[in-house]
This record gives structure tokens, sequence and C-alpha cells, in this order.
């Protein structure tokens, strides 16, 4: 697991990178016990053990009748990313430690890179974004927030005017906000939602992944919630008021 962590660390702080945990170095598969709550552990693990935290894809594969997980790790936005109170670069097939030198320098040039949000996707073309959803919002924007933009736009117009395209290119948030199918491009970019079952995290009685747009995913997310809480009934004055507990 401390080399896990460490690779890691590594490759947060390079270009993202698969860690394949049950294959040796020589590229031997022997496999790696895996039981109900595997997964959900070791990324709860990740998560804590890192700094800034770090959110992997997790799956697993048999292969030769064995049990390989991987875990893929996307470069992150905000560097450098700490296991334990120090960082790590992957240099060829090994993890460097940073010095405290090095850490600097990487913060520096870090405050000069573009947000993640800014970032052009260059496969990504004008075809890709939902221009329905995109008229949709700017119509509840321009109603509710006065946004002096005509619905009416054409798609290239409005993503430009909403900042959301770069040198005539679409960013990740132009995707994530107004795609047809963000996860072609951000796997990733997905709203895991579970109801347990007791008070523990052993079992579940419910679990939906949404996918989609952000906007529909947290329309989707706020649905499932509410479908397990219970809600009282008011009558305050001539009015009837619905309260969450």
């Amino acid at each position: 697991m401390d080399e896990i962590l460490k690779t890691i660390s590594a490759f947060s702080n390079k270009r993202g990178g698969v860690i394949l945990v049950g294959v040796t170095d020589h590229r031997r598969v022997v496999g790696a016990d895996i039981g109900r709550n595997t997964l959900e552990n070791l990324a709860n693990y990740i998560k804590r053990e890192t700094d800034p935290n770090v959110f992997p894809i997790l799956d697993y594969q048999p292969i030769d009748n064995k049990t390989v997980i991987g875990i893929e790790i996307s470069e992150s936005v905000t560097k450098p990313v700490f296991y334990r109170n120090k960082a790590y670069i992957r240099v060829g097939r090994t993890n460097q430690k940073l010095s405290s030198t090095e850490i600097r320098n990487l913060i520096t040039n870090e405050s000069r890179v573009t947000s993640w949000d800014e970032q052009i996707i260059g496969e990504a073309g004008f075809e890709d974004i939902d221009a329905k959803k995109l008229f949709n919002f700017l119509k509840l924007a321009t109603a509710k927030r006065n946004l002096d933009l005509d619905p009416e736009t054409l798609t290239e117009d409005a993503l430009n005017r909403l900042d959301l395209t770069k040198q005539g290119k679409l960013t990740n948030a132009a995707i994530l906000l107004f795609g047809l199918n963000p996860q072609k491009f951000v796997l990733q970019a997905v709203t895991k939602c579970a109801k347990f079952k007791g008070i523990d995290t052993d079992e579940f009685d419910d679990m939906h992944i949404f996918e989609g747009n952000i906007i529909d995913q947290r329309d989707d997310a706020l649905r499932f919630a509410e479908k397990y809480i219970k809600r009282s009934v008011k009558i305050k004055g001539t009015e009837r008021v619905e309260e969450f507990e």
C-alpha cells in the first residue's frame, strides 16, 4: 500500500497513469485478493492519505483466472500532491521524492498553468454540444439572472460569450455543462449516489450512477436523495408548505 500511495503521488504530479495491482514489475500476473468492499475501502484510503485528495478510477478484471485491480490516476490540477507530508514525481519507472526546492518550483510553475476547467479538449467539436440544453440554460439565465444573451444565439457565439471556448475550441467546462456525452471525453465525470442499509457501509439498499451533463446530474442526485427523505406538510396562512426532515 505504501508503494501504491507513493506512485499515486508521483502520477498526480506528472502526467497521470495506471497502477495494476496483481501484476509484477516483470509483467507476470499473480492476481490480487478482492472482497465485496475492496474497491470502496481502497478509494477511501487513497482519499484519506493524499493531500489534496485524489479520487482515482478503480476497476478490476479477470486475467488468466486471476483478478487484477486497475487504479487510474489523472494528472492533478493542484500540485504538488502529498502522501504523508512527502511529494513524489515519476521519473522513468521509479518514484522520486521531491526536495523542498523542487516543490517550490512545482508550485511556481503551476501558478502559471490554466485551470482544468479552462483547458481545451482538442478532440471535441461544436457538434458535441447539446444545443437544446444550451438554449434552455440561456432562457432560464436570461429570465432569472438578467443575462444579456439571446437564447437564440448560435451555439459557438453563445459559448464564446460564456467564456467556455479558447482559441476557437471547446474547454472542459463547456463539455461538462452542455456536452451531448461528457463521459466520452471525461470518463470520471459522474455522480454516484447510494443509500446504505443501516448505519454501516457494508451493504446498500440502493445505488445509482448518474451520467450526462453536470446540470442534469445535480437534479438526478437531488431526486435520488429526496426519494429517501421523509417530509412533513404544514399549512402556513393559506399556503401548503412541505419540509424535509
